[in-house]
C-alpha cells in the first residue's frame, strides 16, 4: 500500500482564495463547526475566501477533499482587486514514504511545495583560485 501526502496550493499568480461553491460544500460536508471556531460567519460567505489559507491547514481532509471533488470550481477570486484575479487550486500529491513534511512556498501568489529530503535550491560555484 503507498502512504501519499496531500495539500491544497494555488498554481496561478495572484494568491489562494476559495471560491463560494467551496466554502458552501464544506459547510455541508462538516466543515460548519470548523470554520466557526476559526472565526468565520457561516452566513458570510466573503469572510471564507481565505479559509484555510495558513499552511497548518492546506492538509486538512475536509478542504483535500472539496478540492478533489469541485475541481476548478473550488478556486475563488479577489473580490476587492480591480483587476481579479482568479485562484487556480489543486491538490498537490507526493509519495509519503520519506516523510509527510512539506511547506508551502509562495511567490507572488503562487505556490510550490518543498520537503526537507529535497536539497536546497541553491545553486552552486565552481571554487575559483586567485592569483
Amino acid at each position: 500500500m503507498r502512504i501519499l501526502g496531500k495539500c491544497v496550493i494555488n498554481n496561478v499568480y495572484g494568491g489562494y482564495a476559495l471560491s463560494d461553491a467551496a466554502i458552501l460544500w464544506m459547510a455541508a460536508h462538516g466543515g460548519l463547526p470548523l470554520m466557526i471556531d476559526e472565526g468565520y460567519e457561516p452566513d458570510d460567505i466573503e469572510s471564507g475566501r481565505y479559509l484555510f489559507h495558513e499552511a497548518a491547514f492546506r492538509s486538512l481532509p475536509l478542504l483535500v477533499e472539496c478540492v478533489e471533488a469541485l475541481g476548478e470550481a473550488a478556486s475563488g477570486n479577489h473580490g476587492w482587486e480591480v483587476n481579479r484575479t482568479d485562484a487556480s487550486l489543486s491538490v498537490y500529491v507526493w509519495d509519503a514514504e520519506f516523510g509527510v513534511e512539506y511547506r508551502i512556498e509562495e511567490s507572488h501568489g503562487m505556490e510550490t511545495v518543498t520537503h526537507p529530503w529535497q536539497p536546497a535550491k541553491w545553486q552552486t560555484s565552481p571554487i575559483w583560485e586567485v592569483k
